[in-house]
């Protein structure tokens, strides 16, 4: 008796040794229309049926949550749902194949696809395809007969479940397409909306630190020597006009003198002094304030261009283009985020 207990024991190990490692990967939904959980109880579900199947060894998946974080630096097993993240968490479990199982939505039906991949030769071994109609109860029927055809083991399931799938009505699709394409818009237009704000915001932080570098100071008396400047072109143009009218004026009065009676010559001859002292004055004021607005407005041109060293500070830190447009008195700069 005792002999038969260890023969019986050395085969039940014998057995397990002979059952490959099996891990169960989270469902990868490419048709974006079931739920997280609709997606993870179909997940516990077919891994269910595969310890049911007593042809596995499957492993736990908790145990594949704990490799996942500390092995594979993810934040969350939920994310490893492709081929690439999917097969190096299976070697990582020391597993000899894995589940991968992934929805499409064709035509309004729903198709879900099963393969068993061996991790030594990363190749798909054995595979499974079934179609349901979206529904929880089609769907469980389908994983009961993909199990079934990968396991080689009968699962009992819902008869109602079973029958043929319908395809669901195109309007449905419709309508969650074009609700899925208004949400992606609206968060689209949200992202846009924050950039645009915080790099307004940026930019009025940017000028806020030019301006305490000594920015506005230096355009303010860039720009009151620049007025002064045209201001003294302005004095010139009518200093030199009026000097070449009471010019005129000189020559109508010694013409007149020339002409003139004796009796008159004296008058005639103040006339014509009163002219040229005039004329002078003019001609003098003209050329002073002519030399003092070119002189204005070169140095408001370099106040305008020259950049103050707190300036050049607050530019490196921005690491923005900067120049000045003397012609239109204006500064050009651009933010480079």
């Amino acid at each position: 008796m005792l002999f038969l207990f260890f023969i019986l024991a050395a085969n039940l190990f014998a057995d397990d040794d002979e059952k490959l490692k099996l891990a169960v990967m989270e469902f990868e939904d490419r048709s974006g229309t079931l739920s997280e959980k609709t997606l993870s109880d179909a997940t516990e579900y077919i891994r269910s049926a595969f310890v049911a199947s007593n042809k596995f060894i499957v492993i736990a998946k908790e145990r594949q949550e704990k490799v996942m974080i500390a092995e594979m630096k993810k934040e969350s097993y939920k994310l490893c749902n492709d081929k690439n993240c999917q097969i190096p968490l299976g070697q990582a479990l020391s597993a000899d194949t894995i589940l991968r199982t992934t929805i499409n939505s064709l035509g309004g039906v729903y198709v879900i696809t099963s393969e068993l991949i061996d991790l030594a030769k990363e190749a798909t071994v054995v595979g499974a395809k079934q179609n349901f109609d979206g529904s929880e109860p089609s769907l469980v029927s389908a994983l009961d007969k993909i199990a079934e055809q990968i396991s080689g083991t009968q699962i009992r399931h819902n008869d109602e479940a079973a029958k043929t799938p319908e395809p669901v009505k195109s309007e449905n699709i419709e309508e969650k397409t074009e609700e899925n394409e208004k949400i992606k818009a609206e968060e689209e237009q949200r992202k846009r909306s924050e950039e645009r704000q915080k790099d307004a915001e940026e930019k009025q932080k940017f000028k806020d630190e030019l301006n305490q570098a000594g920015r506005k100071t230096r355009i303010a008396v860039a720009t009151t020597t620049l007025v002064a400047g045209v201001a003294a072109g302005v004095v010139s143009g009518i200093s030199f006009y009026s000097m070449n009218e009471w010019k005129k004026k000189r020559s109508n009065y010694y013409q007149q003198y020339l002409d003139s009676n004796i009796d008159k010559e004296d008058d005639f001859r103040k006339q014509v002094n009163r002219a040229d002292k005039k004329r002078k004055t003019f001609m003098i004021v003209g050329g002073v304030t002519a030399g003092v607005g070119a002189a204005l407005i070169a140095t408001g041109v370099v106040l305008y261009s020259i950049k103050l060293k707190g300036e050049k500070e607050v530019q490196q830190k921005y690491n923005l283009s900067f120049g000045a447009d003397p012609a239109a008195g204006t500064l050009q700069f651009a933010l480079n985020w």
